[in-house]
Parts: C-alpha cells; sequence; structure tokens
C-alpha cells in the first residue's frame, strides 16, 4: 500500500498558532514605534513652533496675543481665529491665514490626532495675566500638549508645556494659578504606556 505524504492535522495547527504568534509581537512592536513617531513629531512642531515665537518677539518686543476673546488657542486645528483656524504666524500675530510679511511660520501644523485632547493650546502672558489684549505686553507664552509615552529627558509625565524657557512634562499640570486637566487617557496618576 502507497503511504500519502503530508501535514497532519496537529501539525498545521502549531505551525497557524506560532505565525500567530508571532504576528502578534509584531503588531504590538509597531503599535509603541509609532507612539514614538508621533510624539517626535509633536516635539518637532513644537520646537518649530517655539523658533517662529522668538524670530516674531525679537522683531516685535513681545509674544503674539491669543486671537479674538478667547484665553487660548487651539493651533493649527479649531476655529478661534475669527472663525478660522489658527494656521499662521506671521507680523500681525496669529492668524487664519498669512497676509503680513515677515512671515515667520507659514503653517501651523496641527498636532498627531492620539490622544485625544493633545493639540497644541497657545496662551501669551504679560506678566501673570493672560494677554488677550492688543494693549497689553505679552513678555511669556506657553504652549500645551500631550505625549503618548513618557520622555524621561522631558520630565515623568505626558503632559508637556513649552515656554520659552525650554519643555518640561509632568502627569498634572498647573501654571500661574490655572489648573490643568491631566492626560485624558490617564487614571490618576497612572498613564498607559
Amino acid at each position: 500500500m502507497k503511504k500519502i505524504k503530508g501535514f497532519t492535522l496537529i501539525e498545521l495547527l502549531v505551525i497557524i498558532s506560532i505565525i500567530g504568534l508571532l504576528s502578534t509581537l509584531v503588531v504590538v512592536s509597531f503599535g509603541s514605534t509609532r507612539k514614538k513617531a508621533r510624539d517626535a513629531r509633536r516635539l518637532a512642531d513644537v520646537k518649530q513652533l517655539q523658533t517662529a515665537l522668538e524670530l516674531y518677539y525679537n522683531n516685535n518686543h513681545q509674544y503674539p496675543i491669543v486671537p479674538g476673546d478667547d484665553d487660548s488657542a487651539i493651533l493649527g486645528a479649531g476655529t478661534n481665529c475669527e472663525g478660522s483656524v489658527c494656521s499662521c504666524l506671521d507680523d500681525a500675530g496669529i492668524t487664519a491665514s498669512c497676509a503680513v510679511n515677515p512671515i515667520y511660520m507659514g503653517i501651523i501644523p496641527a498636532a498627531p490626532t492620539i490622544p485625544a485632547g493633545s493639540n497644541y493650546i497657545y496662551t501669551a502672558f504679560d506678566n501673570t495675566d493672560v494677554c488677550n489684549d492688543v494693549d497689553m505686553k505679552c513678555d511669556t507664552y506657553r504652549i500645551l500638549f500631550t505625549l503618548e509615552k513618557v520622555n524621561e529627558t522631558l520630565g515623568d509625565g505626558v503632559n508637556c508645556t513649552a515656554t520659552p524657557k525650554g519643555v518640561t512634562c509632568s502627569l498634572l499640570l498647573e501654571f500661574i494659578g490655572v489648573p490643568v486637566e491631566p492626560n485624558p487617557g490617564c487614571d490618576g496618576d497612572v498613564c498607559p504606556n
């Protein structure tokens, strides 16, 4: 009698299980890499914003006021620039479109979409008061943003702020007496990695 060569059902199930396990490991590893890439983009965006704000400051001897009646502006997203997206930084300040030379940042980038609420939020200050009036001299600013993973060189958390002095991150943020909500993905002091 002729013996038929081939794989048994058990052998096929073992191979399929091994392939499934390896693909799960690859997907999990890839997810972590994507988080790191989005965080690197956030940090690069904020550094570019800081550079543009410093160029504006050097020419105007103050930082731009927040457009409209709001205390802060969501940069690159939202509709708080006269009903449009705050997408430009020119000599007129933070505006919906660049119209006045020099242009410091032609397109203000929007933050990557994950996690929720991770927009770049700009606020200017005159000493300790929010600076949103053209008669005020804005001598400092802050940009709030959220990372997905803790960056140990910047601090011990994922909620970050950029000021003229640099970038720092912590679990909870409070600036100049204004409480800021923690990362929406955090439960108390525990944040998902």
